[in-house]
């Protein structure tokens, strides 16, 4: 199974417009993040203009600081799930609905059925440092109304997170490593708001 190596930084409005300032703006992305409600994996269905939707299943392996590795499967869901165009529909069905890999790596996991949970928006902006890596400044909006910025840092290469990370904290003194991904920002924010929201289209 594919694996995903990051760093998260979480920082204000004011520290994202400056790491956005200290590169080369590559895209930006209007995201929606669905997610299926499970503590122990992340299950998101993300839908950005022009594209099929991506089903993503990430299972957490092992923190090294604030160096987070996961085994993740990503599936383009070009039919939909189980047929049935762009959407996300409020049950999945493991066997019925999903590729038989990821359906079996989710059945040796004990999951037969997922219920849609809730939603989340997100703006990326993706970032080329110099000297560094390529870096994604994220704004997401939770379910109880509060705005979370934070850069995602992707990437094998030490040496390039690295740089990355010392290029932001001197840009930015009060960007800080984190141990919270969006999931579970959007799980808590959902608990504050008794169940939150649950019509993403």
């Amino acid at each position: 199974m594919p694996t995903e190596t990051e760093i998260k930084l979480e920082l204000d409005a004011a520290g994202a417009e400056r790491v956005v300032a200290l590169g080369v703006v590559e895209r930006r992305i209007q995201q929606l993040n669905v997610y299926y409600d499970d503590a122990s994996l992340t299950v998101r269905i993300r839908f950005t203009p022009g594209a099929p939707g991506l089903l993503t299943v990430k299972l957490p392996r092992s923190w090294e600081g604030f160096r987070r590795t996961m085994e993740e499967i990503e599936v383009e869901l070009v039919a939909g799930v189980g047929g049935r165009g762009r959407s996300a529909p409020r049950q999945i069905d493991v066997e019925r609905d999903l590729p038989r890999d990821l359906a079996e790596t989710l059945r040796v996991h004990g999951y037969s059925r997922l219920r849609r949970s809730g939603w989340a928006r997100n703006q990326r902006t993706v970032v080329a440092l110099p000297g560094a890596a390529t870096v994604e400044v994220d704004r997401l909006r939770l379910p109880d109304g509060t705005t979370i910025y934070e850069v995602e840092i992707e990437t094998p290469d030490r040496v390039a997170s690295d740089r990355a990370v010392a290029m932001i904290q001197q840009a930015v003194p009060g960007a800080r490593p984190s141990r919270v991904g969006k999931y579970e920002r959007f799980r808590a924010a959902l608990l504050r708001v008794g169940g939150g929201r649950d019509s993403p289209q």
